[in-house]
């Protein structure tokens, strides 16, 4: 993701991603402190459909939303394209595992 500051969050370590300018965190989601109205954007990526249950999913939200800045949203990933291609053709969706995309914005104060 193109930006000046990026973070990860994850339970395992996935390669050197420190070395590309990400601040990674290593910990469960639900646990770990992420700084307050601080993120201009929130991109996840093959995690939320893991989550157990409706109250895991809302918990995450929450939490992500309450780390952006009032104004902020969730972003596209970088190439855009492939993924509108994707969210508008149905008979995709079984093939790559029925992935999902929101796009949220925290109102401005």
């Amino acid at each position: 993701m193109p930006a000046c500051d990026r973070w990860g969050v994850d339970l395992v370590r996935q390669g050197d991603v420190e070395s590309a300018g990400v601040k990674m965190i290593i910990g469960d989601i639900m646990d770990v402190e992420l700084p307050g109205k601080y993120f201009d954007g929130v991109f996840v990526s093959n995690f939320i459909e893991h989550l157990p249950d409706q109250d895991s999913v809302g918990t995450v939200l929450a939490k992500l939303r309450d780390a952006m800045r009032p104004g902020g949203r969730g972003l596209l990933p970088p190439s855009p394209l492939p993924t509108r291609t994707y969210l508008q053709t149905p008979a995709l969706w079984r093939l790559m595992g029925k992935q999902f995309l929101v796009i949220g914005r925290k109102p401005r104060a």
